[in-house]
């Protein structure tokens, strides 16, 4: 029996089997001077009558009078619907309606009870980076995070495999209502989504309002994806179409080549250095002490360095992209400037302010207030006005949730605790912000790589890796040719040859090579082997990108490079941020040869990129890939051209040790 069918079989999600699908409500009965009586109820819970009605499309499972509290009048109606389609897909939407004073708080829905503890389930879970990786399901207790929100870096897309079989579990939501999707200890998997004005009596939303998709996956990952892209570029942030066929999306940022993060005080002799060293890359610099305050400080007030306008005049003029750090998300309570702010903070359901220690004790702002939106959009472009920087970083957007107390403030005219009012109040900042930068060909990113606001925010940063066995260049097979993704994790405890692995791997999955520190792989002296080794290992990988940057910068990622027979397998020991929100070493494993399979934006032609991560020469064989009648070497600027040989449907590739390919469909 496949997956799929063992899941309807176990829950009893078949309406054939005359079972019921699982759920859980939380109810909430205010009260006056508290913050009143919460009762979970769900599937288990007693109840008047349960009732199922179908047509053998769409059923309807009904559950009536479900105990709520004491009184006769304190119960709840549930209905819980199922559509079946032609594919063996199924779609998941709850309603339920309550009396004795009761409102709905949130909603757990639906529940696959047990899945990731069944014998041999591999999972596909969300992360922080490229959206996604793959664990034993046995393994999930022992991990320090186990739920994961939207919006903020996570995909709300899940999968369940045994063997080459999977099922897909996904939010099909295209108003990016705050959600989260969890797992839990005992083996369930479920969406858990507070509703729009949850707890309010009277005004509670019925339900969570989205509906999750569970479909039958046959593959890996990658179907998993397919699935996820056909559903996503049709949402309204994939709507003004890939990149290279935007008008208002500034190509400065997909034509850079390579990202470095500098910290404080003047950075011209920096820009400098790179200019001269590496004369042939376009090179971007995301700066965080351009103004005099500390880090994670006056939140969001920036007071400009006196050295930072010639900073920004000299990189203008080299013709690299330099981005002031800046935050859109906090309010620094210490300032002053709080006292007049604080009204436009979120709010919790109690009326407390919604705060996060970072240096300062900070408000998370709300989105939702007219105020703070037009503040975003003022900060924006003082950088650009004032000190003639030609791009903006707004730190915190595309990476961080909202509270989780929500914002229960009536003032800010946003429907209360859940809703998509976090989504809707960014979307219209930076609507007004991107319609004005990007007019004068500057673009905007942001940390992480949020999916909610592809067309308004330009570019996203990652700060962790992709590295470890399991990690999965989820967001760019969904978005590649969408969105510009940039900046993996470097550490000087990485050797040279670590370094090359992790950001080979990067840069060939469609990620612009980058580090966290211009430092981290110069060194202190920059004249140490280790030093020029890792300093040259990014070098090479900008001009690998630059020589495929149709593809890398604009195309589709297809696919993974798939050899014939057992590669090798290489291991080197990184420094990591791992998808549970700690640094820890690790060891990253990989085949000696890496490699993908890209088309260019019109799917007119095919490419393969392919690294040789190991000490050794290596050979591979490999399918051609689709609409390619033959595949031959194109220049990377360094690289002596590798040997390649088609014959038939087949491609032999022979790579020096670290040696790099860039194939192409031949002309």
């Amino acid at each position: 029996m496949t997956l799929f069918g063992l899941v309807l079989a176990s829950f009893a999600l078949n309406c054939a089997d005359g079972g019921v699908p699982a759920w859980q409500m939380a109810f909430l009965r205010p009260s006056q001077g508290s913050d009143g009586r919460v009762a979970w109820v769900g599937d288990r819970t007693p109840r008047a009558s349960t009732s199922v009605v179908t047509n053998g499309v769409e059923t309807t499972y009904s559950y009536r009078g479900v105990v709520l509290g004491a009184g006769a009048d304190e119960r709840a109606d549930v209905f819980a619907k199922v559509v079946r389609a032609e594919d063996g897909s199924r779609e998941w939407t709850i309603e339920a309606t309550a009396t004795g004073g009761w409102a709905l708080l949130r909603v757990h829905y639906p529940i696959l009870r047990g899945i990731t503890r069944r014998e041999g389930v591999k999972v596909l879970m969300p992360n922080k980076n490229l959206g996604a990786r793959i664990v034993e399901g046995s393994r999930i207790p022992s991990l320090k995070r186990k739920t994961f929100s939207c919006p903020s870096w996570h995909p709300m897309v899940s999968a369940f495999f045994c063997g080459d079989k999977g099922l897909y579990f996904a939010s099909h939501d295209g108003e990016a209502r705050i959600k989260r999707i969890c797992f839990s200890d005992d083996g369930d998997a479920y969406f858990d989504t507070p509703v729009e004005n949850a707890g309010v009596v009277g005004k509670a939303a019925k339900g969570s309002l989205h509906t999750v998709v569970t479909a039958p996956v046959d593959g890996d990952w990658w179907s998993v994806a397919r699935r996820y892209r056909k559903w996503a570029l049709k949402q309204k942030w994939a709507a003004k179409g890939p990149i290279a066929k935007r008008s208002d999306s500034p190509r400065s940022l997909p034509d850079t080549d390579v990202w470095i993060n500098i910290w404080r005080g003047d950075q011209s002799d920096l820009i400098d250095l790179v200019r001269r060293e590496w004369k042939d890359v376009n090179a971007g610099f995301r700066w965080y002490g351009w103004n005099v305050e500390t880090h994670d400080t006056h939140y969001p007030e920036f007071l400009a360095a006196p050295f930072a306008k010639k900073t920004f005049a000299r990189s203008v003029k080299e013709g690299f992209l330099l981005m002031p750090y800046i935050n859109g998300r906090l309010w620094d309570t210490e300032l002053i400037s709080y006292m007049y702010a604080k009204d436009d903070a979120c709010l919790g359901r109690t009326g407390n302010v919604q705060r996060e220690k970072f240096e300062h004790l900070c408000a998370v702002m709300c989105p939702g207030s007219a105020r703070w939106r037009s503040a975003l959009v003022r900060i924006g472009e003082k950088a650009v006005d004032e000190m003639g920087a030609n791009s903006v970083y707004y730190d915190q957007v595309a990476c961080s949730r909202p509270p989780d107390g929500f914002c229960y403030n009536p003032a800010h005219g946003h429907p209360l605790g859940g809703g998509s009012w976090w989504a809707d109040g960014y979307r219209e900042a930076f609507e007004k912000i991107h319609a004005r930068l990007s007019a004068k060909g500057i673009p905007i990113t942001s940390e992480g790589a949020a999916e909610t606001w592809l067309d308004l925010i330009d570019g996203y940063l990652l700060t962790g890796r992709i590295a470890e066995t399991g990690d999965v260049p989820f967001l760019t097979a969904v978005y590649s040719g969408y969105a510009t993704y940039f900046g993996l994790y470097l550490s000087l405890n990485d050797t040279p040859e670590a370094t090359f692995a992790s950001q080979a791997k990067g840069v060939i999955c469609g990620v612009v090579p980058g580090s966290l520190n211009y430092r981290s792989w110069l060194g202190a002296s920059g004249e140490k082997p280790s030093e020029r080794a890792r300093r040259n290992a990014m070098l090479r990988l900008a001009r690998l990108r630059r020589a495929g940057r149709e593809y890398l910068g604009y195309g589709t990622f297809e696919d993974e490079l798939r050899p014939e027979g057992r590669l090798a397998t290489v291991e080197y020991r990184n420094t990591r941020a791992n998808a549970w929100e700690s640094w820890e070493p690790c060891v990253a494993s990989y085949p000696a040869v890496i490699g993908t399979v890209w088309s260019n934006v019109e799917g007119t032609k095919r490419a393969v990129f392919a690294v040789n991560v190991s000490n050794e020469p290596q050979t591979v064989r490999f399918a051609l890939p689709e609409k390619a009648a033959a595949l031959a070497a194109r220049e990377v600027a360094g690289e002596a051209l590798p040997e390649v040989k088609c014959d038939g449907k087949r491609v032999s590739l022979s790579l020096p040790a670290f040696g790099i390919a860039f194939l192409e469909s031949a002309k």
